[in-house]
């Protein structure tokens, strides 16, 4: 594991310097269009270090998998946990009244 992170730890100082190059060269740019293209792939490289090093983070401390039976992924979301032949009784019922 030890080349792997050692990997990782040289690709985020590597893109920590893209970054601070980018930047360096954005603020001597006087084209406000040249000054936005240098900052948004220097934004870019800081976001990809900070990515890397939570990798290289998550690697050393793995955390615990979980399972989840279900996921409610909205606040209008209607999640019914019937079974077939409960499913069924309530449509009766639905259609009765």
């Amino acid at each position: 594991m030890r080349p792997a992170e050692t990997m990782l730890l040289a690709h985020a100082h590597t893109l920590d310097a893209m970054f601070c190059n980018l930047v360096s060269r954005a603020m001597r740019c006087e084209r406000l269009d040249s000054m936005e293209r240098y900052m948004r792939v220097a934004l870019k490289a800081q976001a990809q270090a900070a990515r890397t090093l939570e990798v290289l983070t998550g690697a050393k401390t793995p955390r615990p998998v979980v399972f989840a039976k279900q996921a409610n992924l909205a606040a209008t979301q209607q999640v019914n946990n019937f079974q077939p032949q409960e499913r069924e009784t309530i449509i009766a019922q639905n259609e009765i009244s």
